[in-house]
């Protein structure tokens, strides 16, 4: 099986017209000049668009610490808005602490005057790499009478207790 090959910057934050400044371990940077159509019905910056921005810096921050695992994605983003935003924006990402798989993040958002318009926090999940989780999985090799993964030793049931048990169908042996 061959490991997915992902873009190095999304296409949303591409299309949105972000631009990365900088990353360095554990922090990212981010800029944007904002397009019109980003606006709220009152002609400030819609509140979705900061939180976007917010998701992506710390992601990318997370992903600089992240050698051998893939960021899986977001699995908790709580954004404080504190003023109305306008102009262009500065997006800073930060990892506070991560374990094994986990990164712990906070992000803020400040306008082109550098007031703060806005903050959040984040937990970003990873895993390892694919390939590895592959190769686990097809180590697996006990089968119940119908096919289905009857008993997985080793690590991988570590990481994917349900395994033991399960109805996953893997092909046969070779």
């Amino acid at each position: 099986m061959t490991e997915p090959v992902y873009p190095d910057v999304a296409p949303f934050i591409e299309w949105m017209g972000a631009t990365l400044l900088s990353v360095e371990a554990g922090r990212a940077r981010l800029v944007l000049d904002p397009k019109p159509e980003f606006n709220n019905r009152r002609g400030v910056i819609h509140g979705g668009v900061l939180a976007t921005l917010l998701d992506s810096a710390m992601a990318r921050a997370a992903r600089s610490l992240a050698a051998g695992l893939e960021l899986n994605g977001t699995i908790a983003l709580q954004v404080q808005f504190m003023q109305p935003a306008s102009g262009a924006l500065t997006v800073m990402g930060l990892v506070d602490s991560q374990s094994r798989s986990l990164a712990f993040c906070r992000g803020e958002v400040h306008d082109t005057s550098g007031v703060l318009v806005a903050t959040a926090t984040a937990t970003m999940q990873a895993t390892p790499r694919r390939r590895r989780a592959a190769a686990l999985v097809a180590s697996c090799r006990q089968r119940d009478s119908r096919g289905n993964v009857a008993r997985c030793g080793g690590r991988s049931s570590k990481l994917w207790p349900d395994l033991q048990t399960s109805s996953l169908r893997l092909p046969p042996p070779v």
